[in-house]
């Protein structure tokens, strides 16, 4: 073998031990501007029944993938799965919106309305979240998309009324150091406020279009 291809697997070797990967925890909660207050916070604010969202993407433990140099993090929410976390925004959400949210079970169908046991109830499914993200000097390029379905049920009226959104953010931002916790947490941002404002747009519209 010629002595230059035995230096390129040597070099090709090197380079491989050097790449590394590893996981980095979303803590994944709701931010953004309030829910609309439609109910004043008391006891007498229709009850909501917040089925746990469906994750019906292949992977469901990562929220995206993001590269920084020769290291390759795998994106992951904090506690718990990307549909728990899902689940506990719509939560907040909607208990901001002042109503009472409960855990409880509901499969989006006007069939199965009689059994929830609360006025409302909520089903949501995942349909995609999904972020990639490159950080160099001097700038990082990130963008994901996240799409979700939310049906809102209303038991008395044997009603379901349902809302898809889409939001694909496409950001490219100037980093003035290369340092990869400053690059992580702007992806962070990113996965934060477009779940959020999934969340948002969903349950806001389908709020509104609550009986009176």
């Amino acid at each position: 073998m010629p002595r230059w291809a035995g230096l390129v697997l040597l070099l090709a070797a090197a380079w491989g031990c050097a790449a590394q990967r590893a996981l980095h925890a979303v803590s994944l909660h709701y931010e953004g501007p309030e829910a609309p207050r439609l109910f004043a916070p008391s006891a007498a604010s229709p009850a909501i029944v917040v089925a746990p969202f469906v994750d019906l993407r292949k992977d469901k433990e990562r929220v995206g993938l993001y590269q920084w140099h020769n290291m390759t993090f795998d994106l992951i929410t904090k506690p718990g799965t990307p549909a728990e976390a899902v689940t506990g925004m719509a939560r907040d959400f909607l208990q901001k919106a002042g109503l009472r949210p409960r855990a409880g079970a509901w499969d989006g169908e006007v069939e199965s309305l009689a059994r929830v046991e609360a006025d409302y109830a909520i089903y949501g499914e995942i349909l995609s979240l999904d972020f990639t993200g490159r950080g160099t000097l001097p700038d990082a390029k990130n963008r994901g998309v996240v799409v979700i379905e939310v049906r809102l049920g209303s038991r008395k009226e044997r009603q379901v009324v349902r809302r898809s959104v889409e939001v694909a953010p496409d950001e490219f931002q100037f980093i003035l150091f290369d340092n990869q916790y400053q690059h992580l947490a702007h992806i962070e941002s990113i996965i934060r406020r477009s779940v959020s404002r999934a969340i948002r747009e969903a349950l806001a519209d389908l709020l509104r279009r609550l009986p009176s």
